[in-house]
């Protein structure tokens, strides 16, 4: 009864059970069966050591023996066992001493531990991989017991605290590599506070007492109970990172201070060239300055500055970026339409950084040119005022540079060589004088390219016309003051040659009319009265031109003087006065001489005067 008592549990257990005694099978349970087909009617035809492996049968009949003659020999044991189902297997053998069915016999325990073995040989791999990943790694490995003391550091960490690879680390404290012993204590803190630490960064020391930088990551690994056993470390020499990271970190600052410092805008985007789409849009701050919108708000558009530009320089616009990046550089000059409305002028210099397919990086600085356009416009205005003028004026205005090559002409030198200006332009002196004269013309130039001013009145056959020329000769400077070229401005005196002989030959003949006249100047003096204005006045030598001014004579104001030099310009004006308290009529007329001198002719005196009509 006691044995079936227990028969239910010994089925059901995953050991395999065997009890013998002497070399005869007392009992078997299902396992043996099951694992190994060896059952108790089998067992009893062989032996039990059958299902032994060759190589450890010799072992298990030699324990065997020694056991039943009473020696020490071990009770657990690692023997292999031939399965019909799983071949050879790892099997921890327990073998005991029991009362069976009251007589002694031994009870074999067989666990098959294959699954085992093979989860501890490939731990056993494992822990070997690990252990040599961490002697190969380029980082400094610790690992450090609750109280400080190291428990192992891989070869990197020995060279970069340079502790020799012959030196026991086992009999150093980490506290002698800290230098900054309050921060350590505030990372042990935190790892106790986290579970963890992660990139803390610590001064150390090399044991010949060099400073670096280490930044340190902690996992602590805990027993069964959740209680720190140690702490594994990984810790890298980050001195040269830090200078990097603080140069990097100085230079983002200056740049920042840059852009936000200059007047011109700084952006930069992700271009896709594809579909002219923006991925992502960064814009200096300057850029509310010029056009009212945040950079955010403009980060928000999907072609950020694009949608604000002109409608009508869009496309130029576009077409400046598809260039990119083949022209690596572009410069575009186009509109802004600012928030309030208003159009601003910018010039924008974008270049392409790199390119992966249809997509590269965009570097752009936007400068307000708007007060350099407008004075553009207004040079351009003057400028075509000034040819306006240039080209207008009767007078001829001729440029030469340095080499004596006309580069400017106006219509006047054009109608004197029958040619237009644009045709001048580029030819020199030779193309129009004869040898002798160029010679002259020469050195008169090279005077004036020295610093000299020239005046020159001469008769001159030029192309097929003949003139009386009177010409100024200046040097023409540039913004430094330095002389670039000659400036010759040159009159036709030939008409007014012509002039004058008329108005000789005018004056002859009122001397010799019998009515009242005279000539004056531009101020209204008396430059001529004939003899018959002087018989009237009384004045026997016709010496009017002294002190007298002519309209005190004939009664006139300064008003009505004014007014009639104004009507004079229309043409002869007739007016009416009084000579020596005698009514006359008056006529005024302008002379046109060297001089733009006035004839005032006397005509319509009362009959009781001595002067005919």
């Amino acid at each position: 009864m006691e044995n079936f008592k227990y028969r239910d549990i010994v089925e059901n257990i995953h050991d395999a059970l065997v009890v013998w005694r002497k070399d005869r099978i007392l009992y078997v349970n299902s396992v043996v069966s099951e694992y190994y087909g060896i059952t108790k009617e089998i067992l009893n035809q062989s032996s039990i050591w059958t299902a032994v492996h060759p190589d450890d049968r010799d072992m298990v009949l030699e324990n065997h023996k020694k056991r039943l003659m009473g020696e020490d020999v071990p009770n657990k044991y690692n023997v292999r066992f031939l399965s019909p189902k799983r071949g050879v297997t790892n099997a921890e053998v327990i073998v005991s001493q029991i009362d069976f069915e009251g007589e002694d016999a031994f009870l074999l325990s067989i666990r098959d531990v294959t699954d085992r073995e093979m989860a501890l040989a490939e731990l056993v791999e494992s822990e070997k991989r690990y252990r040599q990943l961490q002697e190969s790694l380029p980082i400094g490995i610790f690992q450090v017991g609750k109280e400080s003391n190291i428990l192992y550091v891989n070869p990197f960490a020995r060279e970069m605290f340079g502790i020799s690879p012959d030196e026991d680390a086992r009999n150093i404290k980490l506290e002698s590599f800290i230098l900054d012993m309050k921060r350590a204590e505030k990372g042990l803190q935190l790892t106790l506070e986290k579970g963890f630490l992660r990139d803390f960064e610590i001064m150390a020391r090399r044991t010949d007492g060099t400073p670096f930088w280490a930044e340190i990551n902690i996992n602590p690994s805990l027993d069964a109970a959740g209680n720190i056993t140690r702490y594994d470390c990984t810790v890298d020499n980050v001195t040269e990172k830090r200078l990097l990271r603080i140069e990097l970190r100085d230079a983002k600052e200056r740049y920042e201070n840059l852009i936000y410092s200059i007047e011109d805008v700084v952006w930069s985007a992700k271009y896709r060239r594809r579909d002219n789409l923006l991925l992502y849009f960064f814009c200096a701050p300057t850029i509310e300055k010029l056009t009212g919108y945040t950079a955010y708000e403009l980060g928000q558009r999907p072609d950020g500055i694009l949608s604000i530009c002109h409608p009508d320089d869009k496309e130029k616009v576009r077409a400046a970026r598809l260039r990119l990046p083949e022209s690596s550089f572009s410069l575009v000059q186009y509109r802004l339409i600012t928030k309030e409305g208003v159009q601003k002028w910018v010039l924008e210099k974008t270049s392409a950084n790199s390119f992966e397919d249809s997509t590269y990086e965009l570097d752009s600085i936007i400068s307000d040119i708007t007060s350099m356009q407008q004075y553009l416009d207004r040079l351009k205005s003057s400028e075509q005022m000034l040819r306006a003028v240039f080209d207008s004026t009767p007078d001829m205005i001729l440029i030469k540079n340095r080499e004596l090559i006309y580069t400017h002409a106006n219509k006047a030198v054009g109608r004197i060589f029958d040619l237009s200006p644009f045709e001048i332009v580029g030819k020199t002196d030779e193309d129009f004088f004869d040898p002798d004269a160029v010679k002259v013309i020469r050195e008169q130039d090279m005077r004036v390219l020295e610093g000299e001013k020239i005046y020159i009145h001469q008769a001159r056959r030029i192309s097929s016309k003949e003139g009386n020329f009177s010409i100024i000769k200046t040097p023409l400077k540039g913004k430094d003051g330095k002389i670039e070229g000659v400036c010759l401005i040159g009159h036709d005196m030939s008409g007014i040659r012509n002039m004058e002989g008329q108005v000789k030959i005018f004056r002859q003949l009122a001397g010799r009319c019998e009515n009242p006249m005279m000539i004056l100047d531009r101020e209204l003096n008396f430059i001529y009265a004939n003899k018959a204005l002087a018989m009237l006045c009384n004045n026997e030598t016709g010496d009017l031109t002294l002190t007298v001014k002519p309209w005190l004579i004939f009664g006139i104001t300064t008003e009505d003087i004014e007014e009639i030099l104004v009507k004079i310009e229309d043409g002869p004006i007739e007016l009416d006065a009084q000579i020596c308290e005698i009514p006359a009529r008056l006529k005024v007329e302008r002379l046109y001489s060297s001089e733009d001198e006035y004839v005032i002719s006397i005509f319509g005196l009362a009959k009781n005067s001595s002067i005919s009509e």
